[in-house]
């Protein structure tokens, strides 16, 4: 072959290889495409819970400034922008109680992390609630199970972002394979910055604003997902903000149940107080039945079902007479549009 002829072989192949170097996919596309069945959107809106503590004298408020309303807004309101910007935090590397990775925790009801659930979930977020009502449209990541990563997706990630094999088992084939709420835990880890902003990057792109993941709930029943033999499910989630900061959140309100003198409510927290007042009164009796129905439904036991289920349905229907309030309440919970 002459040498005019290998120069041009030579430059051809060169070509070939930029082009195909060109057209790769990076491990940030390959992980959006896998993630893509997974990313949901609320259908309405929808209420989700926060625990937390606050400073008590007995029953009474220590800052006076909370017996306000106003206060007690902009108070809620910092923490839950500051707990989701923690997601964000490169330099926030905690990994301890960050269920689902960091961002702000939020029960799927006003019972499951309440102090009342204690005894039954081994945790004590706090005694004051805050209520958030999060807009149709509010798009979230569905980590119930696993998502299943290509070989490639995973060997791009690898190569991209220089991931250790211990890293690697520890995000993604620990409990699970694949991507999974350790994978948002454990990415916050220093050694895991690059693939870290890689995640970013996406629920920025993608408009993810929270991560559902499986954890203690108590409305299985009240959703009515038990008739006729449906699956029990159980989650929580964690809002993290980013590019839906302004969008997905409707209205946030201090939840607080003390009866204690001089504290001033307006029309939206009396009417908060008083619902979830009553919603964690049927909620709570509703707990054991449901474990006695989820005993009856693995032993296939039909007969203990049929009359645990009528159990329910007395405890629902003597608490809200009204249906229509028992619709609304529905229509808001996460468990019961899912």
């Amino acid at each position: 072959m002459s040498s005019s002829r290998l120069l041009k072989a030579f430059t051809l192949g060169f070509a070939l290889t930029l082009s195909s170097n060109a057209f790769a996919a990076s491990a940030q596309q390959l992980l959006t495409e896998d993630l893509q069945p997974a990313i949901k959107t609320l259908p309405r809106e929808t209420r989700l819970y926060h625990y937390f503590g606050i400073n008590l004298n007995g029953n009474q408020l220590k800052n006076t400034s909370l017996k306000k309303s106003a206060a007690r807004y902009d108070m809620v309101n910092n923490r839950v922008k500051q707990m989701a910007a923690s997601f964000w935090d490169l330099k926030n590397n905690t990994t301890y109680l960050a269920n689902a990775g960091l961002g702000v925790y939020f029960a799927v009801d006003p019972f499951a992390s309440s102090p009342a659930a204690a005894a039954d979930t081994g945790a004590n977020f706090g005694s004051t609630m805050i209520e958030v009502t999060f807009n149709a449209g509010t798009r979230y990541l569905d980590l119930i199970d696993s998502v299943t990563l290509r070989p490639e997706t995973l060997q791009t990630i690898i190569s991209e972002t220089g991931m250790k094999q211990a890293d690697v088992a520890k995000l993604f084939q620990a409990k699970k394979k694949g991507f999974w709420r350790d994978t948002l835990q454990y990415m916050a880890e220093a050694q895991n910055t690059a693939f870290r902003k890689i995640v970013h990057n996406i629920f920025n792109q993608q408009g993810i604003a929270m991560t559902e993941y499986g954890w203690q709930a108590g409305t299985s029943m009240f959703c009515n997902t038990a008739t006729n033999g449906g699956k029990i499910h159980h989650s929580a989630l964690v809002y993290v903000g980013g590019a839906q900061t302004t969008t997905a959140i409707k209205s946030v309100t201090m939840v607080y149940w003390n009866d204690a003198a001089g504290v001033e409510f307006d029309a939206q927290e009396t009417e908060a107080l008083s619902r979830n007042r009553k919603l964690v009164s049927i909620l709570q009796p509703l707990r054991p039945l449901e474990k006695q129905y989820q005993t009856a439904y693995n032993s296939k036991d039909k007969t203990l079902m049929k009359s645990t289920y009528s159990e329910i349905k007395n405890v629902i229907n003597s608490t809200y007479v009204d249906q229509n309030e028992l619709l609304d309440l529905r229509s808001k919970t996460f468990d019961c549009i899912k």
